[in-house]
């Protein structure tokens, strides 16, 4: 036999069946592609910064490998039960199972060479165009290689070893199968699926343990840690369990009642629709699940992303009150104000236009009190930067001092203050300052054990500070916090397009010349410039990470519908023709098509949001670990992908429904 022959009749069968391996190939060269870019991205030379990012990426490489091979194993059964006359008939006309092997081979050879080439040579373009559109979202340049050499390999590697599995299936399929079996399969009808109430009810029991971790998980969680996002997969687990159960189970139960609803039932379009669900609903329901898993994972993972982009500003101002925030302090004395009034001279020389200032000296304090278990933690700050926080009056002697301390006075190592006023605990100006400038993860004062105390100004804070001092170095056993330098500190903002990263250099080399150079030294500064550059790459790229994937989940939903309405509309063209020659009308047809493509086609997408309704207080809760705490902000943009995934979602109900029309109308 000519060893070209099983090459030309594997490519003969490739040609012929175009019209369902050319989406197959498609299915193929698109995963690849999307996992060679997701690998790029993982890559230590690749797209994603160390941290948080990478290894969220590596574990999504991960979950899509895995997503693929399960998605390409299922789409292969549909080309191999169309094609199972087709290999009946070469049973017939000869072929054996060695033959059949070889001729499979192929095919595989040729599939991995046109999809997974095609893929890898589609991934390094579309790898230079989605690196434009990752520096775009984090306004930064990236300049990796432009071939991963590791990348093709793994890739490469991954889809060769699945094309490898699904060509053991299709061997194990033909070979097992008669000839006779082969040619009647394609017609072969199912047989009505029981309604398997315990399925359903393991099912229901299933999802409903997911959507109570899910809802009832965040009331008892304190402050979300890491570890919390166990808890969360744990959920997704029981989810995509219970989801493929009540599919299995649960829709041939549905379907069954609507047939007992007489008053639905027998009506000519919901006649045909639902007998005919029932019937094939036993190896549509797994379809149905995988296109509902895909649905939520889209919108979980567009809205989380978005909304973190979208609230990037918000989350800056949790931690900066101020464009810039100057804090310096050291153990020797030195003259702040002038050094100061210094460095903001050297910034308008620069260029810079300081707007309304806020300047303010404080220091934390803190010692063991046996009547408390926690201690006492005292913050001190003077009377002139209580003025600039809150525009209230601070009119105090050296003596005097005003607190949220229920007392007279207030004693601190020996030197005793006499209260002039006391402030108020849970509304105070100062305390919600103070909280943002120093980055406290709690509000201050909101435990009692803490206590403001605003003194007449930063000279009676730098005795108190020294008094300490002695005091540890007479007794090293005595046990107390406080900050080692009172801090000295300005903040402001700029006008747009001033660069506050580059003002904050200007200050800090101002002061850092000029101060006393003895002893130790802080700086504490900040702006709001190098943490949003910051925070762009990490965001922008969780972002495109979450758009990238999405579209990728969308695509194969897209692809499962559209193969799951082409194999049945195959499926269906002749019984639909057999009804015509009996009575039916066209437009009987018609309306009994849409009734059931209605009845399937949006069940995954309803379920998908039921998902993501339940989701939404575990998603917005590990939001937190990201500092993402505006919850209203979260529900506008899940409710935003909702509408804009339901809007897709319809465009491709009508054009797969025409699809199916049409096949059923030939």
């Amino acid at each position: 036999m000519d060893k070209r022959f099983y090459p030309r009749m594997a490519w003969d069968c490739l040609r012929k069946n175009s019209r369902f391996y050319v989406p197959y190939l498609l299915t193929v060269a698109g995963a690849a592609a999307g996992f060679y870019i997701l690998a790029t991205a993982g890559d230590p030379a690749g797209m994603a910064d160390p941290g948080d990012v990478r290894a969220i990426v590596r574990l999504c490489r991960v979950v899509l490998g895995l997503v693929c091979c399960g998605f390409l194993l299922y789409t292969n059964g549909f080309l191999m039960k169309q094609r199972g006359r087709e290999f009946g008939l070469y049973a017939v006309l000869g072929l054996d199972r060695a033959n059949m092997t070889r001729l499979l081979a192929w095919e595989t050879a040729f599939t991995a060479a046109i999809g997974v080439g095609g893929g890898l040579a589609g991934g390094v373009l579309l790898d230079r165009l989605l690196l434009l559109t990752l520096a775009k979202l984090t306004e930064r340049t990236y300049l990796g290689p432009v071939v991963y050499g590791r990348c093709l390999a793994l890739t490469a590697g991954v889809f060769c070893a699945i094309l490898a599995v699904i060509f053991a299936v299709n061997t194990a399929k033909v070979g097992v199968k008669r000839p006779a079996d082969l040619l009647k399969s394609s017609n072969v009808g199912d047989k009505e699926p029981k309604a398997r109430w315990f399925i359903a009810l393991v099912g229901a029991v299933l999802l409903g343990t997911g959507y109570g971790i899910a809802i009832g998980r965040p009331a008892l969680m304190g402050s979300v840690e890491r570890g919390d996002i166990l808890w969360f997969f744990a959920a997704v687990l029981l989810v995509i369990f219970g989801t493929f159960a009540l599919f299995l189970a649960g829709t041939v139960t549905w379907l069954k009642l609507l047939r007992r609803w007489k008053g639905y039932y027998y009506k000519a379009r919901h006649f045909i629709s639902v007998s005919g669900l029932i019937h094939r609903m036993g190896r549509n329901a797994a379809g149905l699940a995988i296109i509902c898993i895909l649905s939520t994972a889209v919108l979980v993972m567009v809205s989380s992303t978005v909304c973190l982009r979208i609230g990037l500003e918000s989350h800056l101002r949790q931690y900066f009150v101020r464009d810039v925030m100057c804090e310096f302090g050291s153990m020797v004395e030195n003259d702040w104000d002038g050094l100061l009034d210094g460095a903001l001279k050297d910034a308008l020389a620069a260029g810079y236009h300081p707007g309304e200032m806020v300047r303010y000296t404080w220091w934390h304090y803190g010692w063991d009190d046996e009547s408390v278990d926690t201690g006492i933690s005292l913050y001190f700050l003077d009377a002139a930067g209580y003025e600039d926080m809150t525009g209230r009056q601070a009119d105090l002697a050296p003596g005097q001092v005003l607190t949220t301390a229920d007392s007279d006075t207030l004693q601190v190592m020996d030197t005793t203050f006499t209260v002039a006023g006391h402030l108020e605990r849970n509304d105070d100006p100062a305390a919600a300052y103070m909280t943002q400038a120093l980055g406290l993860e709690d509000p201050l004062l909101q435990e009692e054990t803490q206590q403001l105390v605003v003194v007449a100004d930063g000279g009676v804070i730098a005795a108190l500070r020294r008094d300490v001092e002695d005091y540890r170095v007479g007794d090293p056993d005595y046990f107390c916090g406080y900050g080692t330098f009172a801090e000295h500190c300005v903040d402001f903002d700029l006008p747009a397009g001033e660069d506050s990263h580059e003002c904050l250099s200007v200050i800090r080399q101002y002061v850092y010349d000029h101060h006393a150079h003895e002893g130790s030294f802080s700086d504490g500064s900040k702006d709001i410039g190098d943490s949003r550059g910051d925070l762009l790459v990490e965001y922008g790229s969780l972002l495109f990470l979450g758009l990238f994937l999405g579209t990728l989940f969308l695509g194969g939903a897209a692809l499962l519908i559209y193969y799951k309405q082409v194999s049945e509309g195959y499926e269906d063209r002749q019984r639909f023709a057999v009804m015509q020659k009996v009575g039916m009308d066209r437009d009987l047809v018609r309306r009994s098509i849409h009734s059931q493509i209605l009845l399937v086609f949006f069940l995954p997408l309803v379920t998908a949001f039921c998902h993501m309704a339940a989701a939404f207080p575990l998603v917005a809760r590990l939001l937190e670990i990201w500092d993402m705490l505006d919850r209203g902000l979260f529900l506008l943009c899940t409710v935003g992908t909702a509408a804009a995934f339901a809007a897709v979602y319809t465009a491709l109900y009508l054009l797969t429904a025409r699809v199916y029309a049409r096949l059923v109308g030939q």
